[in-house]
């Protein structure tokens, strides 16, 4: 896994728990998606009053007639028993609903990068910092 964190002093209002649940869904789908010995990257960045957090993984990309179904819940591509088609959606509801920020994606042959983007807190706001 390759870290780069850029964030500066970018607090968020958070849960932990329910941000943990975001980690681990896209965390899971990229290391799913690579290759056996690829890498998975996660990096951070300030952006537009927003902190942004990019999750990529090596894979195969994600196909052209799937992708306006990626955040459908109980939609998968992976195996029978590998996975229930909820992480994404669940992920996505978490982000937009409880956080009131953004979830997309963005594909090709060889990488998807899915960026959580995340309102910044206000100056004087109890805040969680990601480092």
């Amino acid at each position: 896994m390759v870290k780069q964190f850029d964030a500066g002093d970018a607090g968020i209002h958070t849960s932990g728990v329910a941000l943990s649940q975001v980690w681990t869904n896209l965390l899971d789908n990229a290391i799913d998606a690579s290759p056996e010995s690829g890498v998975v990257e996660v990096h951070t960045w300030n952006e537009s009053g927003y902190l942004a957090v990019g999750v990529t993984d090596h894979g195969t990309g994600i196909p052209d007639e799937v992708k306006d179904r990626i955040f459908e819940p109980f939609f998968t591509t992976k195996p029978v028993r590998k996975g229930t088609g909820l992480g994404l959606e669940i992920a996505h509801r978490i982000v937009t609903q409880n956080f009131g920020g953004k979830l997309e994606f963005a594909t090709q042959a060889g990488r998807t990068e899915f960026i959580v983007r995340l309102p910044q807190a206000n100056q004087t706001a109890t805040c969680a910092r990601i480092d």
